[in-house]
């Protein structure tokens, strides 16, 4: 894996997390925090919570994973570039 595909993948989960604290502001909270109770979506924001539809709420909770998720490709492309570059020393 070269570098540039590591710094390209580290780039776009820059660019993601961004994302999603900027909607996370935009929207009043995120829905890994929140919670849905008869119907209703909420998010939640340090101790505010936001109602909200489902189809946000929905999406919130995507992206907080998506989040999650990018974190561990950057560990595991790191990891992984880390041991080529060691081994062609």
């Amino acid at each position: 894996m070269a570098w540039h595909v590591v710094r390209a993948i580290g780039l776009v989960c820059v660019i993601n997390f961004i994302l999603f604290v900027a909607g996370s502001f935009y929207l009043g909270g995120d829905a890994l925090n929140g919670y849905q109770r008869d119907g209703h979506y909420f998010l939640r924001m340090y101790s505010t919570f936001t109602e909200v539809s489902r189809s946000v709420f929905l999406y919130s909770e995507w992206h907080g994973l998506l989040l999650i998720g990018n974190f561990a490709i950057v560990l595991v492309a790191s990891q992984l570039f880390r041991k080529k570059l060691s081994q062609s020393k």
